[in-house]
């Protein structure tokens, strides 16, 4: 596990700012060589840290430990931040109306590849 948490840490250094590991260090209070043996998966950081590097890279902590392979993209952290500001009643309104909507889509697209009906027609579209 520390090898891949090693590689994340690496790869958000480099994504987010390309800071050398001295400066990435000092964002943590560490020097250099902390970095360094993080990155090469000699030593873990403590948990305040993983939890400040996942942050810094908008991902979760599942991510950083290599259990979720799909880095998030920037329209997903725009719908996940906006979700997470809503209310409780508002975020089920969100969810129902995306699940309303998918449902649609689906269907919609089902109706497509359905070839036309004797009159021409399609029909009408349910979901």
């Amino acid at each position: 596990m520390e090898k891949i948490i090693g590689k994340r840490i690496l790869e958000v250094r480099k994504r987010i700012s390309d800071l050398n590991q001295s400066d990435f260090g000092a964002l943590f209070g560490v020097k250099n060589v902390a970095v360094s043996q993080w990155e090469n998966g000699e030593t873990m950081p403590s948990v305040e840290v993983l939890e400040k590097v996942a942050d810094m890279a908008g991902e979760s902590l599942d991510w950083l430990f290599g259990r979720e392979d799909k880095t998030i993209s920037n329209e997903e952290r725009r719908l996940l931040r906006f979700f997470r500001g809503t209310s409780e009643e508002g975020q089920e309104i969100v969810l129902e109306t995306v699940e309303e909507g998918v449902k649609w889509v689906v269907c919609h697209l089902r109706q497509k590849s359905k070839p036309p009906s004797r009159n021409g027609q399609s029909g009408s579209v349910r979901y």
